[in-house]
């Protein structure tokens, strides 16, 4: 592809602000260099995988005919904006060593953390979603291209009532607060997705393993049984209520 006026890279599908950054500190700033380039070569760049640098391959290369695949619009590690409650978490698993990540992102964290905590938490976990849309006339789903989808932090407090004999209970929600982490778009598909730090999930996970109650709130799996028998009582034979 030749062209005195070649388009920004920004307009090429799947590449946006921050893939074009990448390829110009790599060398490539012009659709020419993109298809001169190597499939291999592409994979090398920074946020690049093998099937994007196919897409790219296939949108550059007139030529080529192969089919690309289309790429979830994905919000990654520098999009994700590290929230108050998160800095409170991070806080407590860095102890006492001292950290600068106001308005920081998920990368920062990685930097200022990497010898502080578990290496394991300063991984990413890549979660997949899709927006569509039902008709109730054919019973189908569709896919919602170019819908907006917001990933937020929310936090509830929660009042709870539990009837006595009815073996039922109820949560009420209130006082929720809501901070955005990041936006990102869905694709022609309607499919996008969220890396998440590893260190996010596990400040959820201490939340619930600090706060579930085996088994008057929360439904026991078998290995809850398992594991802790001594919480759950030996079954009424025949089972209540009586005839």
């Amino acid at each position: 592809m030749s062209t005195n006026d070649p388009p920004e890279l920004e307009t090429i599908p799947g590449i946006g602000p921050k893939r074009a950054k990448a390829l110009r500190v790599a060398g490539y700033e012009t659709l020419d260099d993109l298809e001169a380039a190597t499939e291999e070569d592409l994979r090398d760049v920074e946020m690049f995988d093998d099937i994007l640098a196919r897409d790219i391959k296939a949108t550059v290369s007139p030529g080529d005919d192969r089919v690309a695949v289309k790429q979830p619009n994905a919000v990654t590690p520098d999009d994700w904006q590290v929230t108050e409650r998160q800095l409170t978490h991070i806080r407590s698993l860095a102890d006492d060593v001292p950290l600068d990540l106001e308005g920081s992102t998920a990368p920062d964290v990685r930097d200022q953390l990497e010898f502080a905590i578990d290496p394991d938490l300063l991984g990413y976990r890549q979660i997949s979603g899709r927006v569509v849309t039902h008709d109730p006339e054919t019973d189908d789903y569709h896919p919602v291209p170019n819908a907006t989808v917001h990933i937020e932090d929310t936090d509830c407090s929660f009042l709870s009532h539990f009837p006595e004999g009815l073996g039922y209970g109820w949560f009420f929600p209130f006082d929720c607060t809501r901070e955005t982490i990041a936006t990102t778009t869905t694709n022609e598909c309607g499919k996008f997705r969220v890396h998440v730090p590893i260190w996010d999930i596990d400040r959820v996970r201490s939340f619930r393993r600090e706060r579930v109650c085996l088994p008057e709130i929360v439904k026991p799996r078998l290995r809850d049984v398992l594991e802790r028998p001594e919480l759950f009582p030996e079954p009424v034979i025949p089972p209540e209520p009586q005839p």
